[in-house]
Protein backbone atom coordinates (compact mmCIF):
# COMPACT_ATOMS: atom_id res chain seq x y z
CA UNK A 1 0.00 0.00 0.00
CA UNK A 2 1.21 3.50 -0.81
CA UNK A 3 -0.03 6.46 1.19
CA UNK A 4 0.82 9.46 3.31
CA UNK A 5 1.57 8.99 7.00
CA UNK A 6 -1.34 10.22 9.11
CA UNK A 7 0.14 9.01 12.39
CA UNK A 8 3.06 6.72 13.23
CA UNK A 9 3.99 5.06 16.50
CA UNK A 10 7.05 3.06 15.50
CA UNK A 11 9.84 4.38 17.72
CA UNK A 12 8.94 1.63 20.22
CA UNK A 13 6.22 -0.96 20.81
CA UNK A 14 5.54 0.09 24.37
CA UNK A 15 1.87 0.16 25.32
CA UNK A 16 -0.95 -2.20 26.18
CA UNK A 17 -0.47 -4.40 23.08
CA UNK A 18 3.33 -4.14 22.51
CA UNK A 19 2.71 -3.17 18.90
CA UNK A 20 4.04 -0.79 16.29
CA UNK A 21 1.39 1.24 14.46
CA UNK A 22 1.24 3.28 11.24
CA UNK A 23 -1.93 4.98 10.05
CA UNK A 24 -1.87 5.85 6.35
CA UNK A 25 -4.04 8.18 4.35
CA UNK A 26 -4.83 6.25 1.18
CA UNK A 27 -6.54 7.28 -2.03
CA UNK A 28 -10.29 6.54 -2.08
CA UNK A 29 -9.94 3.86 -4.78
CA UNK A 30 -7.27 2.04 -2.74
CA UNK A 31 -9.47 2.13 0.39
CA UNK A 32 -12.41 0.89 -1.68
CA UNK A 33 -10.31 -2.01 -3.03
CA UNK A 34 -9.29 -2.99 0.53
CA UNK A 35 -12.92 -2.80 1.62
CA UNK A 36 -13.90 -4.99 -1.35
CA UNK A 37 -11.40 -7.64 -0.27
CA UNK A 38 -12.85 -7.66 3.25
CA UNK A 39 -16.46 -7.62 2.02
CA UNK A 40 -15.80 -10.81 0.04
CA UNK A 41 -13.45 -12.41 2.61
CA UNK A 42 -14.04 -15.30 4.97
CA UNK A 43 -16.02 -13.16 7.44
CA UNK A 44 -18.46 -11.77 4.83
CA UNK A 45 -21.47 -13.51 6.42
CA UNK A 46 -20.51 -12.45 9.96
CA UNK A 47 -22.19 -9.74 11.97
CA UNK A 48 -19.99 -6.70 12.53
CA UNK A 49 -16.42 -8.00 12.21
CA UNK A 50 -13.69 -5.54 13.26
CA UNK A 51 -12.53 -3.66 10.20
CA UNK A 52 -9.28 -1.63 10.01
CA UNK A 53 -10.73 0.44 7.14
CA UNK A 54 -11.81 3.84 8.44
CA UNK A 55 -12.67 6.09 5.51
CA UNK A 56 -9.36 6.96 3.92
CA UNK A 57 -7.21 6.37 7.05
CA UNK A 58 -6.09 2.73 7.41
CA UNK A 59 -4.24 1.23 10.38
CA UNK A 60 -1.29 -1.14 9.88
CA UNK A 61 0.27 -2.75 12.96
CA UNK A 62 2.78 -5.37 14.06
CA UNK A 63 3.18 -6.91 17.49
CA UNK A 64 6.68 -7.59 18.81
CA UNK A 65 5.64 -11.21 19.48
CA UNK A 66 4.61 -11.66 15.81
CA UNK A 67 7.89 -10.21 14.49
CA UNK A 68 9.90 -12.52 16.75
CA UNK A 69 7.93 -15.56 15.59
CA UNK A 70 7.74 -14.78 11.88
CA UNK A 71 11.18 -13.38 11.14
CA UNK A 72 13.33 -14.94 13.82
CA UNK A 73 14.25 -11.48 15.06
CA UNK A 74 14.16 -10.61 18.73
CA UNK A 75 13.32 -6.92 19.00
CA UNK A 76 12.50 -5.68 22.45
CA UNK A 77 9.34 -3.57 22.92
CA UNK A 78 11.56 -0.56 23.69
CA UNK A 79 13.39 -0.83 20.33
CA UNK A 80 12.22 0.95 17.15
CA UNK A 81 10.45 -0.92 14.35
CA UNK A 82 13.30 -2.84 12.64
CA UNK A 83 12.09 -2.80 9.00
CA UNK A 84 12.12 0.83 7.78
CA UNK A 85 14.02 1.55 4.60
CA UNK A 86 14.89 4.65 2.61
CA UNK A 87 13.95 4.04 -1.01
CA UNK A 88 13.52 7.66 -2.09
CA UNK A 89 16.83 7.96 -3.94
CA UNK A 90 17.15 4.39 -5.15
CA UNK A 91 18.97 3.43 -8.33
CA UNK A 92 19.26 -0.11 -9.73
CA UNK A 93 21.88 -2.06 -7.80
CA UNK A 94 21.85 0.17 -4.70
CA UNK A 95 21.36 -1.33 -1.27
CA UNK A 96 18.46 -0.11 0.85
CA UNK A 97 19.45 2.05 3.81
CA UNK A 98 17.79 1.95 7.23
CA UNK A 99 15.65 5.00 7.92
CA UNK A 100 15.38 6.40 11.47
CA UNK A 101 11.86 5.68 12.84
CA UNK A 102 11.71 9.04 14.62
CA UNK A 103 12.03 10.74 11.22
CA UNK A 104 8.82 9.20 9.81
CA UNK A 105 6.56 12.24 10.10
CA UNK A 106 2.93 12.91 9.16
CA UNK A 107 2.71 13.71 5.47
CA UNK A 108 5.63 11.50 4.39
CA UNK A 109 4.84 9.31 1.39
CA UNK A 110 5.57 5.68 2.25
CA UNK A 111 4.93 2.20 0.91
CA UNK A 112 3.89 -0.44 3.43
CA UNK A 113 4.26 -4.17 2.84
CA UNK A 114 1.27 -5.84 4.48
CA UNK A 115 -0.70 -9.05 4.93
CA UNK A 116 -4.48 -8.98 5.25
CA UNK A 117 -5.54 -11.48 7.92
CA UNK A 118 -8.84 -12.57 9.41
CA UNK A 119 -9.24 -13.80 12.97
CA UNK A 120 -11.85 -15.27 15.32
CA UNK A 121 -11.04 -15.28 19.04
CA UNK A 122 -13.27 -17.42 21.25
CA UNK A 123 -13.66 -16.32 24.87
CA UNK A 124 -14.15 -18.67 27.82
CA UNK A 125 -17.71 -17.39 28.31
CA UNK A 126 -18.67 -18.49 24.78
CA UNK A 127 -18.56 -15.03 23.23
CA UNK A 128 -16.15 -14.21 20.43
CA UNK A 129 -14.51 -11.33 18.64
CA UNK A 130 -13.63 -11.40 14.96
CA UNK A 131 -12.30 -9.15 12.31
CA UNK A 132 -9.54 -8.29 9.90
CA UNK A 133 -6.09 -6.89 10.49
CA UNK A 134 -3.49 -5.26 8.25
CA UNK A 135 -0.07 -6.37 9.44
CA UNK A 136 2.89 -4.01 9.24
CA UNK A 137 5.75 -5.96 7.68
CA UNK A 138 8.08 -3.41 6.06
CA UNK A 139 8.05 0.35 5.53
CA UNK A 140 9.73 2.09 2.57
CA UNK A 141 10.04 5.88 2.77
CA UNK A 142 9.40 7.15 -0.76
CA UNK A 143 9.26 10.90 -0.28
CA UNK A 144 10.20 13.00 2.72
CA UNK A 145 7.59 15.67 2.25
CA UNK A 146 5.02 17.19 4.53
CA UNK A 147 3.51 19.50 1.92
CA UNK A 148 0.18 17.61 1.93
CA UNK A 149 -0.06 17.37 -1.86
CA UNK A 150 -2.38 14.71 -3.24
CA UNK A 151 -1.16 11.24 -4.10
CA UNK A 152 -2.62 11.40 -7.60
CA UNK A 153 -0.07 14.04 -8.63
CA UNK A 154 2.73 11.57 -7.82
CA UNK A 155 1.41 8.70 -9.97
CA UNK A 156 2.66 8.03 -13.48
CA UNK A 157 0.73 5.90 -15.99
CA UNK A 158 2.45 2.55 -16.33
CA UNK A 159 4.23 2.74 -12.99
CA UNK A 160 4.79 -0.87 -11.93
CA UNK A 161 3.35 -0.19 -8.44
CA UNK A 162 0.13 1.41 -9.65
CA UNK A 163 -2.26 0.33 -12.41
CA UNK A 164 -2.73 2.90 -15.17
CA UNK A 165 -6.05 4.71 -14.71
CA UNK A 166 -7.17 3.98 -18.28
CA UNK A 167 -7.49 0.28 -17.33
CA UNK A 168 -9.72 0.89 -14.31
CA UNK A 169 -13.50 0.66 -14.46
CA UNK A 170 -15.78 1.90 -11.70
CA UNK A 171 -16.99 -0.89 -9.42
CA UNK A 172 -14.59 -3.48 -10.89
CA UNK A 173 -12.49 -5.55 -8.49
CA UNK A 174 -8.75 -5.59 -9.11
CA UNK A 175 -6.78 -8.81 -8.58
CA UNK A 176 -2.99 -8.82 -8.26
CA UNK A 177 -0.82 -11.85 -9.02
CA UNK A 178 2.80 -12.59 -8.11
CA UNK A 179 3.64 -12.91 -11.82
CA UNK A 180 2.60 -9.28 -12.39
Amino acid sequence: MIGRVFRADISSAQGPYNRYLVELQLEPDTSAALQGIMDTGPLKASDNPRNPINGSIESFSAKVKAINKERGQNPDASQPFPYIWDGSKMKPGQTLKHFPPDNVLPGYLIAVETNISSYVILQEDGSHSMGYSLSLRTIYVLKESVDGSGLASLKRPGDHLVSPRKNKKAGELVIFFDED
